[in-house]
């Protein structure tokens, strides 16, 4: 049976959470390579890895400085699973491990320091540690089982300015520019990009003549008065294009509408509803999906290749912390079924 790259990676943050080699030296090719970005030479087989890393363990373990190995996705360079690594603390980033693997055997680990680790998506699922998450234990967290019950209190609470601008901002690339600018408190550079000639129409073009990424998420429809968004689904087609869910209190209710960035062409089913209180993240979830269908977008673009159809999409709520996961989980049901 194949190993995944998944498989892989998990082995071996299994290997660093538990401080215990074992975990990942039966997968290991006879020929397996190791690479540092840090470090000039690699590593060159099985035997010299597990003489190397061994100790390395022993040492962390008498150190007192915890290693944090997390399960996370990269969406961009090297698209795919990849492991997150810490030390010390869990948000203190050290680089990202990426996998190789040939048969049932790995045959290759690099540990990065790019693609930076801040730009792999976090599951804070930690594999071999007690409860999974370690500290975290009994806490709600993005990595303990999907709630599917799970509903917002409300979507049109107070925002920070920040938050504000976020939602206006349809462009996908440089609405996460906004957001690592303001996770970061560099709210100089935040005027900076404000003030860019890139948001004005015209010059919007002439960054799409250079790379049409820059198109991502810019020809959605505009919010109406009290419209908020409430997820949205980036696909990384040559175009970045992006899918939207908005949501307007009306009367009592909540109205929502599905939209795209092509006057409704990609849509499959009802785009509109009507709800008394927030959606559950299940109920929201169908209504998404039904409307345009994600499994659609990535059979078209990876017929059978799961981890190909993973790195090519990420879905984003800032109201449903687990859309992305139960998206995620949905593509793997889905590929796993027959035919």
């Amino acid at each position: 049976m194949n190993l995944t790259s998944e498989q892989a990676l998990r082995a071996y943050a299994t290997m660093l959470n538990t401080l215990d080699a074992s975990h990942l030296a039966p997968l290991l090719a006879d020929d397996f390579h190791y690479a540092s970005q840090w470090v000039a030479e690699e590593i060159e087989s099985k035997a010299d890895y597990l003489a190397y890393m061994v100790p390395k363990l022993e040492s962390i373990r008498k150190s007192g400085n915890p290693v944090w190995a997390e399960m996370g996705w990269l969406t961009r360079e090297f698209p795919g699973p990849c492991v997150i690594v810490s030390q010390g603390d869990k948000d203190k980033l050290v680089g990202v491990v990426l996998a190789r693997v040939e048969g049932d055997r790995i045959k290759r680990l690099d540990l990065c320091g790019a693609p930076s680790p801040r730009a792999a998506r976090r599951t804070g699922e930690y594999p071999g540690r007690q409860g999974n998450h370690g500290a975290d234990q009994g806490k709600s967290h993005p990595g303990n089982a999907i709630d599917l019950q799970y509903r917002p209190t409300t979507y049109f609470r107070p925002e920070k300015l920040e938050k504000y601008l976020l939602s206006k901002v349809k462009g996908a690339v440089v609405r996460r520019k906004l957001k690592r600018l303001f996770d970061a408190g560099r709210h100089a550079e935040v005027r900076e990009l404000l003030e860019d000639p890139a948001f004005p129409a015209v010059d919007r073009k002439l960054l799409e003549s250079i790379h049409p990424m820059l198109m991502g998420g810019n020809y959605l429809p505009d919010t109406k008065d009290g419209e908020v968004e409430i997820a949205r689904i980036c696909i990384d087609s040559t175009t970045s294009d992006v899918t939207s869910v908005y949501a307007k209190p009306h009367l009592g209710a909540i109205r929502y509408r599905v939209v795209d960035e092509y006057d409704g062409d990609t849509l499959d089913g009802p785009a509109k509803a009507k709800t008394k209180e927030p959606m559950t993240l299940g109920e929201f979830a169908e209504f998404f999906l039904k409307a345009w269908s994600l499994i659609r977008v990535l059979r078209m673009n990876y017929p059978d290749d799961v981890e190909g159809a993973l790195g090519f999409f990420r879905a984003e709520s800032d109201f449903y912390p687990d859309f992305d996961r139960l998206c995620r989980q949905r593509v793997r049901e889905r590929y796993a079924e027959p035919g």
